[in-house]
């Protein structure tokens, strides 16, 4: 696993600051807010770890090649929503 310090906090502040009024340009600056820092976005295989800052979360995410992203709740539920519903499934019947 990667070790390096993950900035949840910078990346909750500019997705915060993303004018919502035009929907599509929301999700579009979104997308490439978290993929300017962290790389191309691609289908998650597992979810490792949740981060909750600013009252939204950040997922810790191991994608289809292996390697450790962060991605906006914001932008898995968009981008993988099908991922998402799994995920929640998973953690209902967990309980």
């Amino acid at each position: 696993m990667n070790k390096r310090q993950f900035d949840t906090q910078s990346l909750c502040r500019k997705s915060k600051k993303i004018d919502k009024r035009d929907e599509k340009s929301y999700w579009q600056e979104l997308e490439n807010s978290a993929n300017s820092k962290f790389g191309k976005i691609r289908a998650p295989k597992k979810i490792i770890d949740c981060f909750e800052k600013n009252k939204s979360f950040i997922y810790l995410v191991e994608d289809c090649d292996g390697k450790n992203k962060l991605i906006p709740d914001l932008v898995l539920e968009e981008k993988f929503p099908q991922f998402m519903i799994n995920y929640l499934e998973e953690i209902i019947q967990f309980n």
